[in-house]
């Protein structure tokens, strides 16, 4: 009897498992894209631009503008960018991290994307150089 119960406790364990990693995906959308390749070309005006538009966070835009650049302020030049994973919580609902590279350090990124009836739009922006500030553990703790 407990070897049948040891089953069903690391069966449904490794249904979580599969789930979870069912929900998390490599592909984006377009807007989180969009914002890196401004970035690159334009600034980190641009990028908010890009994230921000048609969302609720339009309002933040200089906000988050001010504080990319004091990141660049210490950490330098932006170099490129990491898309790490994409988890769908819903068909409207998707959490995007994403990794910034500076010359001497990484800035780590969370964007919440919401599908409404204009389409994806970020409707939180979270970013910090200390990675458990926006991560989960998951991501970075090898668990």
């Amino acid at each position: 009897m407990k070897t049948i119960a040891w089953f069903l406790v690391a069966g449904l364990s490794i249904s979580a498992v599969a789930v979870a990693a069912e929900n998390a995906k490599t592909a984006v959308q377009p807007i989180v894209v969009a914002g890196f390749t401004a970035y690159k070309t334009h600034g980190v005006e641009a990028a908010m631009l890009a994230w921000t538009a048609g969302g609720p966070l339009q309002g933040n835009r200089e906000a988050h503008s001010r504080d990319f650049r004091q990141v660049e302020a210490s950490y330098g030049e932006y170099q490129t960018y990491h898309l790490v994973q994409t988890v769908v919580i819903s068909e409207t609902c998707e959490i995007t991290y994403a990794q910034v590279d500076y010359a001497s350090g990484p800035l780590f990124l969370k964007f919440l994307l919401f599908k409404g009836k204009n389409g994806w739009r970020t409707v939180q922006l979270r970013f910090h150089a200390e990675i458990e500030q926006v991560w989960p553990s998951n991501l970075w703790s090898g668990s």
